[in-house]
């Protein structure tokens, strides 16, 4: 089935997409620099920290 398209409505990115393109503005995280998994996870989560906070901020 296709969805149906409204004329007014916004074009939606999908929620994945978004957070990509979030985590792409760490460049840590975008050029893999840590060579453990442990420091990569740790930076991971750390980016994402930072974006729940900035989130919080903003609203």
């Amino acid at each position: 089935m296709r969805a149906k398209h409204h004329a007014n409505a916004k074009a939606r990115r999908w929620v994945v997409e978004a957070d990509h393109a979030w985590t792409n503005r760490f460049r840590d995280l975008l050029i893999r620099w840590a060579k453990k998994p442990a420091n990569y996870l740790a930076l991971t989560h750390f980016a994402f920290g930072i974006m729940a906070w900035r989130q919080c901020l903003s609203r």
